[in-house]
């Protein structure tokens, strides 16, 4: 195991068994850390070389300095992408989780023929009614509590039942490591994720991918069937009882769909 804290980079966990195995690189979603792939790194180590970034402002991934850029996924996906250059990564599998998604998708399509495959668990496809809504509110809610209520709120609101307890707790744990600041950053690219959205919606990723959602996914699960449903690259599995962040609630399901798919025989 290898783990590195750059200045300049991403803090990351590296596991590299063999240099003839593949790469898999898992990406969180907003708010959480690379530690939320826990339940993923004892079984699929075994498979893959595994590396585990700490995405920009989140984890250990602290005291970047500001981008000349703007603030944006195309910024995040950068982060990752220079990670990989300095790791001499040239080729991978994904596996991101919620907003991370979003991140792999700008990942692939920053540097076309970088994913040999992806999973996508809890994926964003949709700026629906109720997501929308949830967005607005949330954007004016922010500028009167303070984000650990806010994300105190919305955790309840995304993973509402009792059996999402453990992902709850474990994001709300991830985000207390965020400053207001860095927060603050995150939630201003809300505001083009209509846009960006709708965009990846309409474009196909070249790459077999591989969609697992939770049935109890109440805000992301229908956008998800409709575009795996159109898809021709896209396969799709539904784990029962499930909330949003399936890796962790249902890890056994989620590792074993996983590792079927990134195995395949045309992989």
């Amino acid at each position: 195991m290898l783990a590195f804290i750059f200045v300049f980079m991403l803090y990351f966990k590296a596991y590299e068994k063999s240099a003839e195995l593949p790469w898999l690189v898992f990406v969180h979603g907003a708010g959480g850390s690379g530690l939320i792939w826990s339940r993923q790194i004892t079984f699929f180590r075994e498979h893959f070389n595994l590396l585990i970034p700490d995405l920009r402002d989140h984890g250990n991934s602290k005291g970047m300095p500001e981008p000349e850029e703007p603030y944006n996924f195309d910024l995040i996906a950068k982060d990752v992408l220079q990670l990989l250059d300095h790791l001499k990564i040239r080729k991978a599998h994904f596996c991101g989780v919620s907003m991370g998604c979003m991140v792999v998708r700008k990942i692939v399509s920053i540097r076309n023929g970088i994913a040999d495959s992806i999973v996508f668990s809890g994926a964003i496809y949709k700026m629906s009614f109720k997501l929308h809504l949830l967005t607005v509110i949330g954007r004016q809610l922010a500028r009167v509590i303070s984000f650990r209520n806010f994300y105190n709120l919305y955790s309840r609101i995304i993973l509402p039942k009792k059996n999402h307890q453990t992902s709850r707790k474990l994001f709300v744990r991830e985000s207390m490591k965020m400053t207001q600041d860095e927060f603050d950053k995150w939630l201003h690219m809300v505001k083009d994720l209509r846009s960006l959205l709708s965009k990846f919606f309409k474009k196909e990723i070249e790459a077999p991918c591989m969609l697992i959602m939770g049935s109890e996914d109440h805000l992301f699960l229908k956008p998800a069937l409709e575009y795996s449903n159109k898809s021709e690259h896209t396969s799709f599995e539904l784990i029962e009882n499930c909330g949003h962040v399936c890796n962790i609630e249902k890890a056994e399901a989620f590792n074993e769909i996983s590792l079927r798919f990134l195995q395949r025989k045309d992989s």
